[in-house]
């Protein structure tokens, strides 16, 4: 797959930028110049994909419909089948989709791995790596990532390089600063940050301690919440026990208590079945069983 055109790109940074909204609205046709038809093709295959993302079903059907459209315009039949297999891996990313989504609300990580196509598309690499950073499993990750994409084409990409940075961000030393920097360019740019980006520079600063500058970040994204409240559902998704997770963290870090026990009600509230508060809840458990024991 050729991923050097500029349009493309533009494309690929709003995808894997979780600016699905802005994406979804992008005229393929009048707003972008395609110097290759197959770039307009992958295009509109990455539209579809933003469409589900937001549960906008109609929309996406109507692009690939689209998508289908192109396929004819190529004489070479090599080219056309390769165009079909691409659409084709679409179409079954569409449907383990959906599967994966009910496996992981339902906290099933591992069979939602095992049903992994890693080889079909580079998506699903990506979300692969994903569930095994959610597993704590970072050394596999990497390992996963390593394996399925082994050319150079595909490794000087915007999802490889981002799903990179997510491995490091778990990291520490040289491995952390890498990806706070990776984070941080793109956030700190109009046509790419959004926020899980943000949080993704939270993050780093908190393992960095740099707190002056998490605080910082911290009210960017109340900003950029408050400005995109319309597509902020889509492009925090689960991210949203993430970024509660780490503002608790901050503030127990500055001694806001009061804060922090707040932020916990409220995650408490929101997603009782989140690993967070289960552990806190273990961890509870645990302290009381011991008090109840030596004062009996």
């Amino acid at each position: 797959m050729r991923f050097h055109d500029a349009e493309l790109y533009t494309v690929l940074q709003l995808y894997h930028c979780a600016r699905y909204g802005e994406l979804a609205k992008l005229d393929l046709e009048q707003e972008l110049d395609f110097s290759d038809q197959t770039y307009k093709f992958e295009a509109y295959n990455y539209q579809t994909r933003a469409n589900l993302l937001l549960g906008k079903y109609k929309e996406a059907l109507a692009k690939i419909e689209e998508s289908k459209k192109i396929i004819p315009s190529f004489t070479e039949q090599s080219e056309a089948s390769f165009l079909q297999s691409e659409l084709e891996a679409l179409i079954k990313w569409i449907v383990f989709s959906s599967l994966k989504l009910l496996l992981c609300q339902k906290g099933d990580l591992e069979a939602a791995f095992k049903r992994l196509h890693p080889k079909e598309d580079l998506e699903n690499v990506e979300f692969g790596c994903y569930l095994l950073l959610l597993l704590s499993k970072t050394t596999d990750a990497q390992r996963f990532l390593d394996d399925h994409v082994t050319n150079d084409s595909a490794s000087d990409t915007v999802g490889y390089n981002q799903t990179e940075a997510w491995i490091q961000l778990e990291g520490y030393g040289d491995e952390l600063n890498r990806a706070y920097y990776h984070f941080d360019d793109l956030a700190g740019s109009g046509n790419t940050t959004s926020l899980k980006l943000l949080v993704c520079v939270l993050v780093s600063h908190l393992k960095l301690h740099h707190m002056p500058e998490a605080e910082e970040t911290l009210s960017r994204i109340v900003s950029y919440r408050a400005d995109h409240r319309d597509e902020e559902a889509a492009e925090l998704g689960n991210w949203a026990v993430d970024l509660l997770v780490d503002e608790i963290a901050l503030r127990r870090i500055q001694s806001r208590n009061s804060d922090a026990d707040a932020l916990f009600n409220k995650l408490k509230a929101e997603h009782p079945d989140s690993a967070y508060v289960k552990d806190v809840q273990a961890k509870q458990d645990a302290f009381d069983d011991i008090v109840a024991k030596y004062a009996a």
